[in-house]
């Protein structure tokens, strides 16, 4: 029965590459997700970031900021246009804000729908 016997060697040979390939499949696939994890965390941080820098410039910089202008423009020594231009990057800054924001809890959210 030697004639059967290579045959079924061959056929567990060929399985046996078969199993070697599907792992080595599975662990570029984990290695595909690690790294898209490690994209949503730095997006998250980099948002984060972002959000923190626009916080910052709603609470400390931009009252005061609309405060000079206002004061300038009471006293004559800004246009209208130049009052209207320091509001609207006011309102550009709370923009950005959201918009840093709104990124971030869509990175948190993608983050926690791939781990979970």
């Amino acid at each position: 029965i030697p004639i059967f016997n290579s045959h079924i060697k061959r056929r567990i040979s060929a399985q046996e590459l078969q199993v070697q390939v599907q792992r080595t499949q599975l662990d570029v696939k984990m290695r595909q997700v690690n790294q898209e994890l490690l994209a949503i965390e730095n997006a998250i941080q980099l948002y984060e970031a972002g959000a923190n820098y626009y916080q910052e410039q709603l609470e400390i910089i931009n009252p005061e900021l609309v405060r000079i202008s206002d004061l300038n423009y009471e006293a004559g020594e800004i246009s209208y246009l130049e009052l209207l231009n320091t509001l609207n990057i006011a309102a550009k800054n709370q923009i950005s804000f959201w918009e840093q924001v709104l990124a971030h809890n869509k990175a948190v959210v993608f983050h926690q729908f791939f781990t979970n």
